[in-house]
């Protein structure tokens, strides 16, 4: 077996077992777990040789999303078991300038294919839409893996001007009739206070998941609520998408913080 016969066998492999009674979303999850673990042991076993670049250091980020060496952010959109409703092609239109300065590029696009070895009988998988018939006992779909420089910033705004530069990009996605669809705090990344911390210099937009256009809607089970944000989400699922709702997403978002005027004007832009 060849060496990227492996490397896809263990990137496509289901959850065997006696697990009949767990759901997909679960199998899912577990079977991230372990490719987490996975990644913990390998860099663990590196760190005991020499110390070298060619030992990257990863750091997960969120359940799809990786940091390595703080150079480059993976973020991996996984549609075998269920869909993820998410889209990566939101991300590679580089002609955009919300875009363009993360230089994002997509290194691995799989899809479900004859070619794949099978390692065991398959377990069940949901119905798709269409009809080919297949031979292999993996589910069907794509596994689609992005890569966008990673920029050094924070989540959390220290001066009023911040979220002022931020609608301003929301105005240039609406001027070409894009719509965010998905502001909220953890989606924002703003320069740090301390300059000697280095990293952007100006505030900006991430995460382009959800962006659609007011003929689009919102994905089933689109979150009611996010834990940064103070009020309920603009958008609901499976209702149309609305440039509004980006707006009192933003002031969602900045309800949580207030101005301190009691010095000088020249003050007053900070929290």
């Amino acid at each position: 077996e060849h060496e990227d016969q492996r490397k896809l066998g263990f990137l496509w492999r289901e959850v065997y077992g006696d697990k009949k009674s767990e759901s997909a979303t679960s199998a899912v999850k577990s079977t991230s777990e372990g490719i987490v673990r996975c990644l913990n042991c390998a860099e663990y076993i590196s760190s005991l040789g020499p110390q070298s670049l060619d030992h990257p250091k990863w750091d997960v980020v969120s359940n799809n999303a990786a940091i390595e060496n703080d150079q480059y952010v993976y973020k991996i959109f996984d549609n075998r078991y269920q869909p993820t409703y998410a889209k990566p092609a939101n991300w590679l239109q580089n002609e955009h300038p919300w875009i363009k300065h993360l230089n994002v590029e997509s290194p691995l696009l799989f899809q479900e294919s004859d070619s794949v070895e099978v390692l065991g009988e398959p377990t069940k998988k949901r119905q798709r839409e269409w009809h080919s018939p297949s031979k292999t006992p993996y589910p069907k779909g794509s596994v689609q893996i992005i890569r966008y420089d990673y920029l050094n910033g924070t989540h959390f705004a220290t001066k009023a001007s911040h979220f002022k530069v931020i609608a301003d990009w929301i105005t240039k996605m609406h001027e070409q009739d894009i719509i965010h669809g998905d502001i909220r705090g953890f989606n924002m990344l703003h320069p740090h206070p301390d300059p000697e911390q280095g990293g952007i210099k100006q505030s900006c937009l991430i995460d382009f998941d959800l962006s659609g256009t007011p003929q689009d809607v919102y994905p089933p089970g689109f979150s009611s609520s996010v834990i940064e944000n103070s009020l309920p989400r603009a958008g609901k699922e499976n209702s149309k998408m609305k440039k509004s709702d980006d707006w009192k997403e933003l002031a969602s978002a900045m309800a949580p913080y207030t101005v301190d005027r009691t010095e000088s004007k020249k003050t007053s832009d900070a929290w």
